[in-house]
């Protein structure tokens, strides 16, 4: 039967919480209005490991103390995300229209920030994930969850505090049959997802599967990356540009847009990878 009406116009649905990633992983901080351009620097404090040395007497029989210099600057380059939307000025108001583009930002920012924190996002944003020379993880096991306990024992091995695991979301339903993902019922750390020693995941939609030198993956397989904590960095405004500035009187359509600074980085360049299978054996 044809209907004899139109569709009635509602507004639309709400939106759901935004889904699991590197938001949740992260630490996310205001980004200093002068950075936006130039990003940030810092000299960071967890870097290194401590070592032993013998206790005897008389002092001259101890051994020599090795000595290690601060680690090297990490310098972090600034990226914008952004969302759009293009349409005709009849029907809606502007202040519409900016709603609806900044919806879509926020919908969409988190898979451009893991996408520019894997690779640079081909916008150069840096430190990259690929590209920071991390060490490649050896090892003849095979299962998920042995290649992934392996990758926490070469990491840990060089850094001692909570580090953070970066992998795909394809990698989600291996980590679950293997074991390897706790939701821990605590207060210090909400909304994380864990690993049975507390090694916090980040899968992200926006991560690749590519490893160390951008190298593509094994056939079934996924690149993961182990770092320390990781900062983002964002302005806590989002850009809404007057609609004004944005109109294109040649198509007479308006270019509602809505757009945020982001810098991402870890918080020391010990990096180490390991590539792990999809499947359970």
């Amino acid at each position: 039967m044809a209907a004899t009406t139109p569709p009635v116009h509602v507004d639309a649905p709400p939106a759901g919480p935004i889904r699991y990633g590197l938001f949740n992983a992260a630490r996310i901080v205001d980004l200093d209005v002068h950075a936006r351009t130039g990003g940030v620097e810092f000299e960071p404090d967890t870097c290194g490991i401590a070592r032993l040395y013998t206790a005897e007497c008389p002092p001259t029989a101890q051994d020599a103390k090795t000595l290690t210099d601060l680690s090297p600057i990490v310098t972090a380059q600034p990226f914008v995300a952004y969302a759009s939307v293009l349409c005709s000025p009849v029907g809606r108001t502007p202040q519409e229209q900016q709603r609806r583009a900044v919806a879509r930002l926020m919908a969409g920012e988190q898979t451009q920030a893991e996408h520019a924190l894997w690779d640079g996002g081909g916008v150069g944003a840096a430190p990259a994930l690929t590209l920071m020379g991390a060490t490649v993880v050896a090892s003849t096991l095979t299962t998920f969850g042995a290649r992934l306990a392996a990758l926490e024992a070469a990491f840990y091995a060089a850094y001692g505090y909570q580090g953070t695991i970066h992998i795909n979301t394809a990698a989600e339903g291996a980590a679950a049959f293997g074991n390897m993902i706790v939701r821990p019922d605590t207060p210090d750390i909400p909304g994380h997802l864990v690993t049975p020693i507390g090694s916090v995941w980040s899968f992200g939609a926006g991560y690749l599967t590519t490893g160390p030198a951008n190298v593509a993956a094994t056939p079934g397989s996924v690149w993961a990356f182990m770092t320390g904590g990781v900062t983002v960095w964002r302005s806590a405004d989002i850009g809404t540009p007057p609609p004004d500035q944005t109109f294109n009187r040649t198509t007479n359509q308006m270019v509602a847009l809505a757009e945020r600074e982001y810098v991402i980085a870890p918080d020391c360049p010990t990096v180490f990878a390991i590539e792990l299978p999809l499947e359970a054996p």
